[in-house]
């Protein structure tokens, strides 16, 4: 169980921070969409997920996204990760900004 999320987080969040970082040009639905297809394909291919519980477990990933987002931004820094309507200050920038 724990082989296919090391696969799908670190290796899916690494690819799309820096396929946008270094390779700008390309198409937003290659450095957001790669991820998320492994996202919603590898898991339930590699545990042979019945049909059931892959349908419950595709709106999860979903609905995960925006808690990835702020994690990320909030922890590493990351605030261009994920399209997200709202800015994020990271845990450094709160810090910073408190002290007299």
């Amino acid at each position: 169980m724990l082989a296919p999320a090391i696969v799908v987080v670190p290796i899916g969040m690494i690819f799309a921070r820096y396929s946008h970082v270094f390779f700008r040009d390309l198409p937003w639905e290659i450095y957001y969409g790669v991820p998320a297809l492994i996202t919603f394909l590898l898991p339930p291919l590699w545990l042979r997920m019945p049909r059931r519980e892959t349908a419950r477990y595709v709106p999860l990933a979903l609905l995960m996204a925006p808690v990835i987002h702020i994690v990320f931004s909030l922890f590493v820094g990351w605030h261009d990760y994920m399209p997200f309507p709202l800015y994020i200050p990271s845990l450094a920038e709160i810090l910073r900004g408190a002290r007299p």
